[in-house]
C-alpha cells in the first residue's frame, strides 16, 4: 500500500488471489449447497469449500501438477506423480470437514492448468467424494480466446475472478 501510495497510486482494496479463483469458477447460479473446488495449478494449488455460492474455507497447498506427465499411469497409487498433491488434498479436506460439522460435499470441482479427466479419475479412487468434475473458469463465463490453446488460456483464471467483482 505504501509502495503504490508513494508513486501516486489509490488502492481502494486488496482483495486475495482464492476470493477471485472461487468467483472465477462458481456459476452465478450454485449448481449444489455445499462443494468442493480445487485449482490445480503449476506450482501451488487451493482447495476451496463453498457453501452456496460462498467461500466458506480457504487452503492453499504447496503442491503443484507442474511434473506430472499428460499420461495414464499403471503403477502403484503411491508411485504416481499426482499422489503427493491428491494426499494433500485429502488430507486437507479431512481436516476442513471435522471442523466444519455437516458440511458434506456434493460434489468436487477441479480446475486449474492441472486440472484434467486423469487426475479427476484418480481423485475420485483417493478421496470420498462421488462426483469429480474439471470444470474451466472460460467455459463457464463464455469468454473465447482466439486460437485458444492451453498455455494461452492457463493463468486466466485470477483476472477473470478480479474482473468479476463489480458484476
Amino acid at each position: 500500500m505504501n509502495a503504490a501510495s508513494s508513486q501516486g497510486i489509490d488502492v481502494a482494496c486488496i482483495e486475495p488471489a482464492q476470493i477471485a479463483l472461487e468467483r472465477a469458477v462458481c456459476p452465478k447460479i450454485p449448481c449444489c449447497d455445499a462443494a468442493v473446488y480445487v485449482y490445480a495449478g503449476k506450482k501451488n494449488s487451493v482447495i476451496l469449500l463453498s457453501w452456496k455460492g460462498s467461500g466458506i474455507f480457504y487452503r492453499s497447498i504447496s503442491d503443484g501438477m507442474e511434473n506430472a506427465p499428460a499420461f495414464e499411469y499403471e503403477d502403484t497409487s503411491e508411485d504416481r506423480p499426482e499422489y503427493g498433491f491428491v494426499k494433500e488434498v485429502r488430507s486437507s479436506l479431512q481436516f476442513a470437514l471435522s471442523q466444519i460439522r455437516g458440511f458434506e460435499p456434493a460434489g468436487m470441482f477441479l480446475f486449474g492448468p492441472g486440472a484434467d479427466e486423469r487426475l479427476s479419475k484418480y481423485m475420485k479412487e483417493m478421496i470420498d467424494i462421488s462426483s469429480v468434475i474439471v470444470t474451466d473458469p472460460i467455459n463457464i463465463h463464455g469468454i473465447e480466446f482466439y486460437g485458444k490453446n492451453d498455455e494461452q488460456a492457463a493463468g486466466w483464471d485470477i483476472p477473470i475472478g478480479l474482473a468479476m467483482r463489480h458484476q
